[in-house]
């Protein structure tokens, strides 16, 4: 290496002496790959991949001068590490090598030992074996047992001066005895109701003879025509049914040499809720009071369905000549033109349910004049009642 940076290359021989001097800075703390090279016509400097050359013949090189690798002495520029160090006389590779490999076998019970055989061509010089286990060799030929059943990918990748291939092949482990996994599930509730209820599946048992419980896959079918979807942690999972039924899971687990077994559970029954809702009006004993009007109350029944959701209100009101629109989120009366357009301009409010079928609205601002209040009530499932529409002269504050 001299003083900036670059690297030279020099041979002497029988017919002269010749240097090639290129490349980059090459201090800059990483690694290179260095390449020093007489043919019989020129020599040539290869610094990670690209080529220096110079043509000359330095004739035959068999003297009694000194291999220098780094530095020469007294001129000590060079300070870093090697890393490997190849003196080669003679043709070297032309080409990089082919990657290619036999395995014996491919498959078999676990333990299975397998022995590997190099076939690549072009004269590899290094061989790196991954078996795919968290093991590796470096010889060209290596045996390798894989104790423990499963599929594993086995590389190997092949080098020479020229450059690397990899070749990679699939070796299967299976379970010694051949046995599936077994576990038990249970599932809750056993009736919902459709695109409502949250069932469970829990799992309170797995094993197997080889694999460790948490290795052993799980795919979870529903039965209701989705299909297996693939359970991956926890001990339950959920499911939400879209229509009624009656439907028994199963869950299918594999263990990692691919032994599988099919497991039931209990059924469930889904019901579907398709009655709306039915909603009223509580008046007040002084109906004709606007005070009386300011707190709205009344009751909504789902019959035997999902249960009530929601009652949304509201409200426009005639004074004289003028109509009113209500507005929920800003809790004000706005002027309209009509009471087509006081209904358009008025938000629909949400009441305050207490128990399953009680509700109030709060409606500040009545006064008198005539109330138009319109209902809506909704179930669980999205079941809508009919609008009721209530109309009510207000006489007196």
């Amino acid at each position: 290496m001299q003083p900036n940076g670059q690297v030279s290359c020099y041979f002497h021989g029988s017919a002269g002496s010749a240097t090639v001097q290129a490349g980059p800075d090459l201090h800059d703390g990483v690694w290179h790959s260095i390449e020093c090279e007489k043919s019989s016509s020129a020599v040539k400097l290869t610094i990670d991949g690209t080529s220096y050359s110079s043509k000359h013949s330095v004739g035959a090189i068999g003297n009694s001068f000194d291999m220098i690798v780094g530095a020469y002495p007294g001129g000590d520029f060079y300070k870093g590490e090697m890393d490997e160090l190849t003196f080669a006389v003679g043709s070297g590779p032309s080409a990089p090598p082919t990657a290619s490999f036999t395995a014996t076998p491919t498959s078999g019970k676990a333990p299975l030992k397998v022995s590997f055989k190099d076939t690549s061509t072009n004269s590899p010089s290094k061989w790196q074996w991954d078996f795919g286990d968290g093991s590796t060799a470096t010889s060209s030929n290596p045996s390798h047992t894989f104790d423990k059943p499963g599929t594993y990918t086995v590389s190997l990748t092949v080098s020479n001066a020229a450059g690397s291939d990899i070749s990679t092949t699939v070796i299967t482990a299976k379970d010694p005895d051949d046995k599936p996994p077994s576990g038990s599930f249970t599932v809750a509730p056993g009736t919902g109701w459709a695109k409502l209820s949250s069932v469970t599946l829990t799992q309170t048992s797995i094993g197997d003879n080889v694999t460790p419980p948490g290795s052993v896959r799980r795919a979870v079918d529903w039965k209701d025509g989705k299909g297996p979807v693939a359970w991956a942690t926890g001990t339950t999972t959920t499911h939400v049914y879209g229509a009624a039924g009656s439907f028994t899971p199963t869950v299918t687990l594999t263990d990692l040499a691919g032994n599988s077994a099919t497991v039931s559970t209990t059924p469930v029954t889904i019901s579907a809720d398709t009655a709306a809702p039915v909603v009223a009006v509580q008046r007040p004993g002084h109906r004709s009071s606007a005070t009386a009007w300011r707190v709205l109350k009344g009751h909504a029944t789902d019959g035997a369905g999902t249960g009530l959701a929601t009652v949304r209100v509201r409200a426009i009101e005639r004074r004289g000549a003028v109509w009113y629109a209500y507005r929920a989120r800003t809790h004000s009366w706005v002027r309209a033109g009509s009471r087509a357009a006081a209904l358009r301009k008025s938000g629909a409010g949400r009441a305050v349910i207490a128990g399953s079928t009680q509700w109030s609205y709060r409606l500040p601002g009545v006064r008198r004049g005539s109330l138009v209040v319109r209902l809506v009530a909704r179930d669980k499932v999205g079941n809508t009642s009919r609008v009721l529409s209530y109309s009510q002269l207000l006489t007196h504050g």
